[in-house]
């Protein structure tokens, strides 16, 4: 399968379907003593009742149950953590840098830059049109973080779903 093939199945379609169907964060995952900082303005923002940041670090530990994550034969999701309201992912790829510089050749930058593009795209879609919890968190003010990385662990691309918009 082409390298681009890849691109547009496995982070395209599965991924940000994974963030939902794993984030599983609930009344019972939460805990209402939050052990987040109350002072910080981020973390008094709220969602459904809880703390961003008490939701972004509940669904950084339920993921993290499920690592490393196959997401197909050439993706893993190897690590997932939370930063204040920020539940960032990290996603390695079977592929190397100079495999998808060969693939993309002298429009690699382009082709890095309109993939990123389309991805934040497609999965601020998945996100905020998928699990309505996930939904609440990012229109509270959450976010979540993909960071794409190369078999080496290089960094690929990162791209974020901070916003639903309201269409």
């Amino acid at each position: 399968m082409k390298i681009t093939a890849w691109i547009l199945l496995g982070l395209v379609v599965i991924l940000p379907a994974i963030v939902g169907a794993y984030s599983g964060w609930n009344d019972r995952t939460l805990d209402t003593k939050s052990k987040v900082d109350d002072s910080d303005p981020v973390c008094q923002k709220k969602a459904m009742g809880f703390s961003i940041c008490e939701i972004a670090r509940a669904q950084a530990e339920n993921m993290s149950k499920q690592l490393p994550f196959k997401v197909d034969s050439n993706t893993t999701i190897s690590a997932v953590e939370s930063n204040h309201n920020v539940l960032s992912l990290t996603v390695l790829t079977e592929y190397s840098q100079q495999q998808i510089e060969n693939e993309l050749g002298p429009n690699l930058s382009e082709g890095i830059r309109s993939f990123t593009n389309s991805q934040k795209e497609i999965a601020t879609q998945s996100v905020c049109n998928g699990d309505k919890k996930n939904k609440a968190f990012i229109e509270g003010g959450g976010i979540i973080e993909y960071q794409l990385k190369y078999n080496d662990t290089q960094p690929l691309t990162t791209y974020r779903v901070d916003i639903c918009s309201n269409r």
